[in-house]
Formats: structure tokens, sequence, C-alpha cells
């Protein structure tokens, strides 16, 4: 079992406060961080977007809406990113499957609802062998349906997955450690048992 490090005692300056913390995580493990909103959760996932010395490969799901290839229909989407060996054509069409998601494959992609987008990045995402997934706010814009499919395949999840949620008793079903981001002197990662 490989252990990956994402943070090694370093002071991360983020929008409320500077940030000292020490993280790890093993190859299987999923940990959820949480915290109020605007304390710096998803600022401190673009700093570990932005880290070049990382040993690991990983993908970066986000909040905002899909947007690269948006005049492209979906189905369109899905030809360039396989021909470019960017995501898995056989984990897709599973994900597509879980999802039933096929019947936005003629859709432009900049005309598909916020729940819509949101199952195309997850399917995206999830579709590219790497070792650790970060999640934000995945569950964001899904119907009650698509929570509960999505937090079927994410406690069945193989790999590593860092998530940020709001909702405690979900994180406590799906993660093996729960984190909270909170203001003291300084910013701290307070783990809480789960």
């Amino acid at each position: 079992m490989s252990e990956y490090s994402l943070l090694e005692r370093e002071f991360i300056d983020l929008p409320t406060g500077r940030l000292n913390a020490q993280l790890y995580l093993s190859s299987n493990q999923k940990i959820a961080i949480m915290g109020e909103n605007g304390i710096g959760k998803t600022s401190l996932f673009k700093y570990l977007k932005m880290k070049k010395n990382m040993s690991f490969s990983c993908s970066f799901l986000n909040q905002e809406r899909f947007s690269p290839l948006s005049r492209l229909k979906v189905k369109e989407v899905y030809q360039i990113l396989i021909s470019e060996e960017v995501i898995s054509k056989d984990l897709l069409n599973g994900y597509i499957e879980k999802f039933e998601f096929n019947y936005c494959d003629d859709k432009y992609v900049q005309n598909l609802s916020g729940g819509e987008n949101q199952i195309l990045k997850l399917c995206l995402s999830f579709s590219q062998k790497v070792d650790v997934y970060f999640l934000d706010e995945p569950f964001s814009a899904l119907s009650e349906k698509n929570q509960k499919i999505l937090k079927e395949i994410l406690m069945k999840f193989d790999s590593a997955v860092v998530m940020i949620d709001h909702n405690f008793k979900r994180a406590q079903m799906i993660c093996d450690k729960v984190y909270f981001l909170a203001l003291g002197k300084n910013l701290e990662l307070r783990e809480i048992n789960v």
C-alpha cells in the first residue's frame, strides 16, 4: 500500500489566515475536509493543485462549470479525450451507465443543466487513471437520486479520495477520516473521530 504526502508541515497562506499542516493519505483511503463557508477549503485544493513536487498522479474536480470544449456535444468531448488518452473509454462507459447519463450525448456542453454538468465532470474525472482524486463539493447540484449514486460509487471506490463536503453524516459514511478546517490562532486542520 502506497502513502501519499499531501502536506508536509507546510505553511500555506490562505485568504482567511496561515495554515501549518501535515496530511498523508494511503492508496485506498478516503478523507473529507469540512469547514465553514469561506474558510479556505477550495483555496487549499488550489494550493495542492499548483504543487509541483507531488509524487503521485491526481485529478481535480472543481466547483466551476465544465467549460472547455463547451461548444461541442457531450459525445464529441468524450471522443476527443478518449483519442488523446486523457480518459479510459471503459471506465467512462461504466460511469455513464451508473448515472444513466447517455441521454446527454447529443446535448451541447454549454446547454447542460447544473446537475448534468456536474455528472459530466464526475464521469470525466473518474475515467482518468490516477492515484488520488480531489473532489471539491462533488455532491453539489446533483439530484437526490444522483447523490445516492455518487455516494455508492465513492463507498466502493478503490482509489484514494480527498473531498470537500458540507454534510458530516455523509462524509462519515464515505470516508475513513474527516478533517475540519478551523480558525484558531492560525488556521488548523483538525481530525474528527468518525
